[in-house]
Protein backbone atom coordinates (compact mmCIF):
# COMPACT_ATOMS: atom_id res chain seq x y z
CA UNK A 1 0.00 0.00 0.00
CA UNK A 2 0.92 3.67 -0.61
CA UNK A 3 -0.48 6.94 -0.95
CA UNK A 4 0.15 8.91 -4.15
CA UNK A 5 3.44 10.68 -2.72
CA UNK A 6 4.91 7.84 -0.45
CA UNK A 7 8.14 6.50 0.41
CA UNK A 8 7.24 3.36 -1.20
CA UNK A 9 7.32 4.97 -4.06
CA UNK A 10 10.81 6.53 -4.15
CA UNK A 11 12.10 3.25 -2.66
CA UNK A 12 10.38 1.28 -6.10
CA UNK A 13 11.89 4.37 -8.23
CA UNK A 14 15.51 3.61 -6.25
CA UNK A 15 15.01 0.09 -6.81
CA UNK A 16 13.89 0.49 -11.05
CA UNK A 17 17.23 2.72 -11.38
CA UNK A 18 19.15 -0.05 -10.39
CA UNK A 19 17.81 -2.45 -12.90
CA UNK A 20 15.58 -4.65 -9.85
CA UNK A 21 12.13 -6.02 -10.76
CA UNK A 22 9.43 -3.75 -9.53
CA UNK A 23 5.84 -5.52 -8.78
CA UNK A 24 2.66 -3.76 -7.93
CA UNK A 25 -0.34 -5.46 -6.68
CA UNK A 26 -3.64 -3.56 -7.53
CA UNK A 27 -5.52 -2.28 -4.80
CA UNK A 28 -9.03 -0.96 -3.95
CA UNK A 29 -9.80 1.69 -6.45
CA UNK A 30 -10.69 5.07 -4.43
CA UNK A 31 -8.34 3.77 -1.07
CA UNK A 32 -5.90 6.29 -0.35
CA UNK A 33 -3.57 3.70 0.49
CA UNK A 34 -3.81 1.81 -3.06
CA UNK A 35 -3.29 5.38 -4.93
CA UNK A 36 0.57 4.39 -5.48
CA UNK A 37 0.34 0.85 -6.53
CA UNK A 38 -2.48 1.91 -9.18
CA UNK A 39 -0.39 4.63 -10.41
CA UNK A 40 2.08 2.44 -11.13
CA UNK A 41 0.12 -0.31 -12.74
CA UNK A 42 -1.63 2.57 -14.51
CA UNK A 43 1.60 3.76 -16.09
CA UNK A 44 2.62 0.22 -17.12
CA UNK A 45 4.11 -1.45 -13.95
CA UNK A 46 3.97 -4.95 -13.89
CA UNK A 47 0.73 -6.27 -12.07
CA UNK A 48 0.96 -9.10 -9.57
CA UNK A 49 -2.07 -10.75 -9.61
CA UNK A 50 -1.38 -13.74 -8.33
CA UNK A 51 1.84 -16.43 -7.52
CA UNK A 52 2.52 -17.19 -11.04
CA UNK A 53 3.67 -13.63 -11.87
CA UNK A 54 5.73 -12.81 -9.31
CA UNK A 55 7.30 -16.73 -10.65
CA UNK A 56 7.58 -14.60 -13.90
CA UNK A 57 8.89 -11.63 -12.58
CA UNK A 58 11.95 -13.43 -11.05
CA UNK A 59 12.46 -15.85 -14.13
CA UNK A 60 10.63 -19.06 -12.60
CA UNK A 61 7.13 -18.60 -14.82
CA UNK A 62 6.07 -18.35 -18.65
CA UNK A 63 8.09 -15.12 -19.39
CA UNK A 64 10.78 -15.02 -21.40
CA UNK A 65 14.01 -12.87 -20.74
CA UNK A 66 13.04 -10.48 -23.51
CA UNK A 67 9.66 -10.03 -21.68
CA UNK A 68 11.31 -9.66 -18.47
CA UNK A 69 13.29 -7.00 -19.50
CA UNK A 70 10.89 -5.34 -21.42
CA UNK A 71 8.71 -4.99 -18.68
CA UNK A 72 11.55 -3.63 -16.31
CA UNK A 73 11.98 -0.75 -18.74
CA UNK A 74 8.31 -0.17 -18.84
CA UNK A 75 8.09 -0.52 -15.13
CA UNK A 76 11.14 2.08 -14.37
CA UNK A 77 9.65 4.39 -16.96
CA UNK A 78 6.64 4.10 -15.19
CA UNK A 79 8.39 4.94 -11.87
CA UNK A 80 10.04 8.05 -13.14
CA UNK A 81 6.81 9.32 -14.59
CA UNK A 82 4.96 9.52 -11.32
CA UNK A 83 8.28 10.75 -9.40
CA UNK A 84 8.57 13.76 -11.78
CA UNK A 85 8.15 16.92 -10.53
CA UNK A 86 6.13 18.00 -13.50
CA UNK A 87 3.75 15.65 -13.39
CA UNK A 88 0.64 17.50 -12.97
CA UNK A 89 -2.08 16.51 -10.84
CA UNK A 90 -5.23 15.04 -12.58
CA UNK A 91 -7.36 15.36 -9.66
CA UNK A 92 -6.69 18.98 -9.07
CA UNK A 93 -7.37 19.45 -12.66
CA UNK A 94 -10.35 17.68 -12.58
CA UNK A 95 -9.21 15.52 -15.28
CA UNK A 96 -11.01 12.08 -15.13
CA UNK A 97 -8.60 9.31 -14.72
CA UNK A 98 -10.01 7.06 -17.81
CA UNK A 99 -9.31 7.33 -21.37
CA UNK A 100 -12.00 8.26 -23.34
CA UNK A 101 -13.01 4.53 -25.23
CA UNK A 102 -13.23 5.56 -28.77
CA UNK A 103 -9.59 6.62 -28.80
CA UNK A 104 -7.98 4.75 -31.55
CA UNK A 105 -7.29 0.91 -31.00
CA UNK A 106 -4.01 0.83 -32.87
CA UNK A 107 -2.56 1.47 -29.71
CA UNK A 108 -3.93 -1.80 -28.29
CA UNK A 109 -4.21 -5.03 -30.13
CA UNK A 110 -6.41 -6.42 -27.37
CA UNK A 111 -8.55 -2.86 -27.37
CA UNK A 112 -8.81 -3.63 -31.40
CA UNK A 113 -10.07 -7.32 -30.87
CA UNK A 114 -12.63 -6.70 -28.47
CA UNK A 115 -14.27 -4.00 -30.36
CA UNK A 116 -14.24 -5.87 -33.39
CA UNK A 117 -16.52 -8.32 -31.48
CA UNK A 118 -16.95 -8.93 -27.75
CA UNK A 119 -15.36 -12.34 -26.64
CA UNK A 120 -14.92 -14.22 -23.61
CA UNK A 121 -11.02 -13.92 -21.91
CA UNK A 122 -10.45 -18.03 -23.72
CA UNK A 123 -11.96 -16.63 -26.90
CA UNK A 124 -9.33 -13.88 -26.96
CA UNK A 125 -6.30 -15.86 -25.98
CA UNK A 126 -7.11 -18.45 -28.91
CA UNK A 127 -7.67 -15.07 -30.94
CA UNK A 128 -4.43 -13.14 -30.30
CA UNK A 129 -2.24 -16.41 -30.03
CA UNK A 130 -1.76 -14.73 -26.29
CA UNK A 131 -0.88 -16.89 -23.04
CA UNK A 132 -3.44 -16.08 -20.23
CA UNK A 133 -0.75 -14.43 -18.15
CA UNK A 134 -0.45 -11.75 -20.90
CA UNK A 135 -4.04 -11.41 -21.11
CA UNK A 136 -4.52 -11.03 -17.88
CA UNK A 137 -2.28 -7.76 -17.68
CA UNK A 138 -2.97 -6.32 -20.55
CA UNK A 139 -6.85 -6.64 -19.81
CA UNK A 140 -6.03 -5.39 -16.23
CA UNK A 141 -5.06 -2.26 -17.88
CA UNK A 142 -7.79 -1.66 -20.13
CA UNK A 143 -10.20 -2.39 -17.26
CA UNK A 144 -8.52 -0.07 -14.86
CA UNK A 145 -8.93 2.55 -17.19
CA UNK A 146 -12.23 2.16 -18.05
CA UNK A 147 -12.02 1.01 -21.39
CA UNK A 148 -13.42 -2.71 -21.69
CA UNK A 149 -15.86 -3.83 -19.09
CA UNK A 150 -17.60 -7.56 -18.49
CA UNK A 151 -20.80 -8.46 -19.45
CA UNK A 152 -23.07 -10.39 -17.37
CA UNK A 153 -22.67 -13.17 -19.60
CA UNK A 154 -18.71 -12.98 -19.39
CA UNK A 155 -17.92 -11.35 -22.55
CA UNK A 156 -15.30 -8.27 -22.63
CA UNK A 157 -16.55 -5.47 -24.62
CA UNK A 158 -15.16 -1.62 -25.37
CA UNK A 159 -17.02 0.26 -22.51
CA UNK A 160 -18.94 3.07 -23.90
CA UNK A 161 -18.27 6.62 -23.40
CA UNK A 162 -20.42 8.56 -20.65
Amino acid sequence: EARARSGSLVTARHAADQGREVLAVPGSVGAPTSEGPNQLLRAGAWPVLDVSDVLAAIGLGAATPRERAAQRERTAAAIAALASPARPDRRAAGASTARDPHVSTSDSPLLAAIASEPATRDALCQRLGWSAQRLARELFALEIEGRVVEDRDGRLRVARSS
